[in-house]
């Protein structure tokens, strides 16, 4: 299985390699489209000094790329086929990073629950002390009316 990325923007271009395979939607009227050729597949030639994409050097098959990008060139669309191995590389890394984001949220979670969990022990244990005293003086009879605890 491959998939098809649109080339819309200069830097695309400017990482294509040679041999990479280009598919083009050439415009009515171009000279590709004369020839019969309103979608044509390519491998990557290169990218010339004058900015221009050069697929295909027998039969002198170009486009300038930033006519292309201005929507003013003989192709209407473009795309490089990006094969499986890519696609299925490309869905692995943002597989990782939703992974990796989850684990982080949870270590967070987990710190805390971690100081909530303290926090609860300590109260429990400040509570149990306080009980523990009410008790006491419960034992010996006071009321507590006239005794100050702290």
């Amino acid at each position: 299985m491959s998939k098809l990325k649109r080339l819309d923007t200069q830097e695309q271009f400017n990482d294509l390699k040679k041999g990479q395979e280009i598919v083009v939607l050439w415009k009515e009227g171009s000279d590709e489209h004369r020839r019969g050729n309103k979608v044509g597949k390519y491998k990557m030639v290169k990218v010339s000094d004058s900015n221009e994409l050069i697929l295909k050097v027998q039969g002198n098959v170009y486009f300038n790329i930033t006519m292309y990008l201005n929507g003013e060139s003989s192709a209407e669309d473009a795309g490089i086929v990006v094969p499986e191995i890519d696609i299925v590389r490309e869905e692995n890394e943002c597989l990782r990073r939703a992974l990796k984001d989850a684990q982080e949220r949870f270590d967070l979670i987990y710190l805390n629950c971690d100081e909530i969990v303290e926090v609860c022990n300590i109260a429990g244990a400040g509570m149990k002390s306080i009980d523990d005293l009410l008790h006491s003086l419960q034992e010996k009879g006071d009321t507590g009316d006239d005794t100050t605890l702290f």
